[in-house]
């Protein structure tokens, strides 16, 4: 992506969420609509294209292992086990660094777009896969389009991918949980968890 196309895009992908604005993003496992963290009239406008149950949280999207550690309680034991595939298309479920009685559910990943995004709003973004609630995720631009066109303010283009979401670890007590298996195998995590010192 040419350097001058990809600041352009970037601003005006920051401009609009920081005005309450819903942009589909690719990622590197699906589609996503993302918003601004701590965006509440946001917040509401996902629920209501989702047509989701408001107890569902949103994921959220950091670019960086210290606004990670900014947010969630996480080790740098759990980090080193897992660092071949984090960042990557693996949700962490961590205890919220700011009320550790609520969980959070975060991914990192190696996306420039997304992560200087990030960077401009200078605070994470919250993700949700690009579809009505129970419906699989999209993966085909026009569909996409067709699904989303009116609803949403950006929708960026991304190369076809693949529709397999990303692989969801609780790591909130000392047994870790795979809670959805996605693009990385329950083997490959267990294999990680065990192996790595």
């Amino acid at each position: 992506m040419p350097q001058k196309y990809n600041d352009l895009i970037v601003g005006d992908i920051v401009d609009t969420l920081n005005n309450s604005g819903v942009v589909i993003l690719p990622t590197d496992t699906v589609y996503g609509l993302a918003i601004r963290l701590d965006d509440e009239v946001a917040l509401d406008k996902i629920y209501k294209i989702k047509g989701r149950d408001k107890g569902k949280k949103l994921a959220m999207l950091v670019n960086s292992f210290e606004m990670l550690k900014d947010h969630v309680v996480i080790g740098d034991d759990v980090l080193k086990k897992l660092s071949s595939v984090f960042p990557g298309p693996l949700t962490l479920v961590c205890k919220d660094k700011r009320k550790q009685a609520d969980t959070l559910a975060v991914r990192m990943i190696n996306n420039e777009l997304i992560n200087e995004v990030i960077k401009h709003l200078g605070k994470p973004i919250l993700i949700t896969s690009a579809n009505k609630s129970g419906d699989q995720p999209i993966s085909d631009l026009e569909e996409l389009i067709s699904a989303f066109e009116g609803q949403v303010d950006i929708i960026i283009a991304g190369n076809k991918l693949k529709g397999r979401p990303s692989t969801i670890l609780d790591i909130t007590s000392e047994e870790f949980k795979i809670l959805r298996e996605g693009k990385i195998s329950k083997e490959e995590i267990e294999k990680l968890l065990h192996d790595s010192n």
